[in-house]
């Protein structure tokens, strides 16, 4: 039986899945939060029919986003963007989230049935102790369903079938394809094209037919400048 070579990298799985690409991606705590809410809106409608996010006007009657009908019972999916751990000094966010949830509903005649918090890490001891208590209280105040999608739970979901799409739209990395070698192709694709010479670029049906004011091509074609320098993007001139 052959040894595996231990200097190799070997592959597996999908990419792994870290939740301050947010933060890294709009370069800022607010845009964080925003990008980390919109996902989450995402993620619940891939598992939950007809999921709607709530715009903030000026308030957001403590919704983020939402499963139901606003004239009878709904779920609540609440984001709070704690990172890189949840800590008893967001305890009391947490708190009045619910609590500002529970008022909004009293005055705007619905009722919450379901009440889902999600964080994007691991609370520690002292939180965790916490929320367990807590959430016990308020479900029977309140007679409320409250569910914690934290760390763990975000990631399970994102990598089953349903949420897998979220997973690859906001966590997987992309990476660019090769500049093309073909004119043609660099058009078609809108990306970079090689430098050096100017080509006439004419529609798809009239590279075939090649005929003189022919009615399908509406008599167009395009020049198309390719300077020495290898651009970021081209000019086109249409006559």
């Amino acid at each position: 039986m052959a040894r595996l070579d231990s200097s190799i990298a070997v592959a597996a799985g999908v990419p792994p899945i870290h939740f301050g690409v947010h933060e890294i991606r709009t370069g800022s705590a607010d845009g964080a939060r925003a990008d980390f809410e919109k996902m989450l809106a995402q993620l619940a409608s891939a598992t939950n029919p007809n999921v709607r996010m709530m715009a903030a006007n000026p308030g957001d009657w403590g919704i983020d986003a939402f499963a139901g009908d606003l004239a009878g019972a709904i779920t609540v999916w609440q984001s709070k963007y704690f990172m890189p751990i949840t800590t008893t000094n967001q305890s009391q966010q947490i708190r009045e989230s619910l609590a500002n949830g529970l008022k909004a509903a009293a005055a705007n005649g619905h009722t919450i049935k379901r009440w889902i918090l999600c964080i994007p890490s691991s609370m520690d001891g002292p939180t965790a102790h916490w929320w367990d208590g807590w959430k016990k209280r308020q479900e029977k105040a309140h007679d409320i369903i409250i569910e914690l999608w934290d760390e763990t739970k975000l990631v399970k979901k994102l990598q089953s079938p349903e949420g897998d799409q979220v997973r690859r739209a906001y966590y997987e990395p992309f990476t660019a394809p090769a500049a093309p070698t073909n004119v043609s192709e660099a058009f078609r694709q809108g990306g970079p094209v090689p430098s050096g010479r100017t080509v006439t670029l004419l529609p798809r049906h009239h590279q075939v037919c090649r005929r003189k004011n022919c009615g399908d091509c509406s008599g167009r074609s395009w020049a198309l400048t390719l300077p020495r320098q290898q651009p970021r993007t081209s000019r086109v001139r249409e006559h």
